[in-house]
């Protein structure tokens, strides 16, 4: 501007901001630090610095929405300088701004009100300022906001303008026909806080105030959405605002200005503590809150017994399956001995049997006795086949082909009904559908099988009879089988001696053995001339 003569260095400051206000950049003041340093103060331009050299131009400072440490807003109404040097500024908009002029950087004081006007310092260099027709303090020690409610404020809108300080540190500020004048020394400010009292308890927006009584408030998992609503008496006319805080979800206070309630949802179960406080000076927060306890049950999958149940639950689990592995391992090797067993008895005695017959046939032999030898030879061929007949039913009864019962039934009919129609014997095989539904074990088909296929051959070799019938059914858990015949039956004493003249080794005593082995019972039942039948019951497993 002086360059183009457009400013005399010899006018007055009036007629200066007159003709910058004339180039659209609304000079509201110039101001002149103790340093010599001017700096205007713009209601569009920011804050400008006079650059006083040999060509005279001004460096303008103005608000960078992507720089927060520039100023706050472009409409500068006030300047003021600290003993350090640095500048207050208020702006109108933007509120209270602090210019560091050594890094030339803005600081903004968020809780400072928007539209400032004046501003002064007092001689603890504490910010006076004229806001809303009302006069603000701003304490530079305790960084704390204080409201000064002024009179005549309802008639006549309350002071504006600028604060005049004189030499004695009073200061000036005037309204509509009167004007006011104090010493900030002898401002007596009130730093009690309003006590802040709970209002309400909404659960799912379901009043529930009688709670807020309580020391407590005990709520479900699913009682989880809430709102807790507070108020502060306050008669000052300063405004009251309010700050909370959950312990235990929060991190640090929430600064919820003037609205008076609180609102969470989702919280997982645990304990927490709802605190408030209330305010009448900005930025200014005592140590006095008033605080309740809310206690959320977690759900019983979220507690700390139900996770040591369920590790207790899994142990037990993977130590039932390594038992289970265990006893399956032992069983099947309690099988095997029992396989090797039954070969060593039956197909061993078997063939200690055909040896011995050798050598007798080899003495008939030499001595020329070919009726002796003939059956001796015969009585060979008789063994070997029972052995090879023994050693199918163990195949067969390890096959877990053979699990299912109608395969059993069938194998036990193609067995006896040829040999009993050999010797014309009437053959009668009745069952009952139930059982075919059953799945016995493998240990407990063989002896079922081998107790049906003795009690046959006992039949066939002994009784001389012309009917065998045999019933098997089942009845409360249990499978019975009978085998009867009508033959010439024996007398009980002697009953034992004559089963168990057979060469393959399954006599009574083999026939009860493996009855014990099915936790079951077998029973016989015999007279002269009245037949005999066998009774086997055990149970199913």
């Amino acid at each position: 501007l002086l360059t183009n003569k457009w400013v005399s260095r010899n006018d007055s400051t009036e007629k200066i901001i007159e003709k910058f206000n004339m180039a659209d950049n609304l000079f509201r003041k110039i101001y002149k630090t103790r340093s010599g340093k001017i700096w205007l103060a713009t209601g569009k331009a920011g804050l400008g610095a006079w650059i006083n050299n040999s060509t005279p131009v001004i460096h303008y400072y103005n608000h960078n929405p992507s720089n927060n440490q520039s100023i706050s807003n472009n409409n500068i109404y006030d300047i003021v300088e600290t003993k350090k040097g640095d500048l207050w500024i208020s702006t109108f908009g933007g509120g209270l701004n602090f210019f560091d002029t050594k890094s030339k950087k803005f600081s903004h004081l968020l809780n400072s009100h928007n539209l400032l006007e004046g501003l002064q310092l007092d001689e603890h260099e504490n910010v006076w300022m004229i806001s809303n027709g009302n006069l603000h303090q701003y304490n530079v020690q305790s960084k704390s906001y204080s409201s000064f409610t002024l009179p005549d404020l309802e008639k006549s809108g309350g002071v504006s303008g600028n604060i005049y300080k004189d030499d004695r540190g009073r200061m000036y500020l005037a309204g509509i026909n009167y004007f006011i004048s104090f010493h900030p020394s002898e401002v007596v400010i009130d730093n009690k806080q309003p006590h802040v009292y709970f209002t309400d308890f909404k659960l799912f927006n379901t009043s529930h105030s009688n709670l807020v009584y309580n020391d407590a408030i005990p709520l479900r998992y699913n009682q989880n959405h809430f709102t807790i609503e507070f108020a502060a008496p306050e008669f000052s006319g300063s405004g009251v605002e309010y700050a909370y805080m959950l312990e235990g979800f929060d991190a640090d206070w929430i600064l919820a200005g003037k609205k008076n309630y609180a609102s969470y949802s989702n919280l997982q179960g645990g304990n927490y503590t709802f605190k408030v406080r209330a305010t009448n000076k900005k930025g200014y927060w005592s140590n006095d809150f008033t605080a309740i306890n809310i206690n959320i049950n977690p759900p019983f999958w979220n507690r700390w017994w139900f996770f040591v149940a369920l590790a207790l639950f899994t142990a037990t689990g993977i130590y039932g399956l390594y038992r289970y592995r265990i006893n399956e391992l032992l069983e099947r090797q309690a099988i095997r001995n029992k396989i090797a067993q039954d070969l060593h008895d039956n197909v061993g005695s078997t063939l200690s049997s055909i040896s011995i017959y050798s050598q007798v046939a080899k003495i008939y032999k030499s001595q020329e006795k070919q009726d002796d030898l003939q059956d001796t030879l015969e009585k060979i061929s008789s063994t070997s086949s029972e052995m090879i007949s023994e050693m199918n039913d163990i195949v067969w009864a390890i096959n877990p082909r053979n699990d299912n019962m109608n395969i059993i039934l069938q194998r036990m009919e193609s067995y006896a009904r040829p040999l009993l129609q050999a010797k014309k014997i009437s053959f009668e095989f009745i069952y009952d559908p139930v059982i075919l539904h059953v799945n016995m074990q493998m240990e407990q088909r063989k002896n079922f099988y081998l107790i049906f296929k003795e009690a046959v051959n006992n039949a066939l070799k002994y009784s001389n009879c012309t009917q065998l019938e045999v019933n098997i059914e089942s009845s409360h858990g249990y499978i019975i089988l009978m085998v009867k015949d009508n033959g010439i039956g024996f007398d009980e004493k002697e009953i034992n001696t004559k089963i168990a003249s057979s060469l393959a080794g399954n006599g009574l005593q083999n026939m009860k053995r493996r009855a014990f082995d099915m936790k079951g019972m077998i029973h016989f039942t015999t007279k002269p001339g009245e037949g005999t039948s066998v009774l086997l019951k055990f149970p199913i497993t």
